[in-house]
């Protein structure tokens, strides 16, 4: 539960908040890439910051790429089957998924 190996070469996620608690205590030694929706309701910006900031406090080198601002890409974009969602919390976003793949 909460525990990030220290020689972890690659990670991936979806659907998860970016919460700082999401971070373990030791240092971490990987890159970290995270591709953040900026209209995802689920998943605010304070808490993306929260978790860069933790993520470089433990010394994890990070990029962030960020899609969609004023009402773009939103939760699950990179999931085609979203096309079909009709809760506007969700959407896919074809540049957005693909600009995230190529990252």
């Amino acid at each position: 539960d909460g525990y990030v190996p220290h020689d972890l070469t690659a990670t991936g996620g979806s659907e998860g908040s970016a919460g700082a608690e999401a971070v373990a205590a030791p240092p971490i030694t990987a890159r970290a890439l995270l591709c953040h929706a900026e209209a995802d309701p689920f998943v605010p910006r304070d808490g993306v910051d929260a978790c860069l900031a933790a993520l470089g406090e433990r010394g994890c080198r990070w990029e962030l790429q960020a899609f969609g601002a004023a009402g773009g890409a939103r939760h699950s974009f990179t999931n085609p089957a979203q096309a079909l969602n009709e809760n506007p919390a969700f959407s896919y976003d074809a540049r957005a998924d693909a600009a995230s793949w190529a990252a």
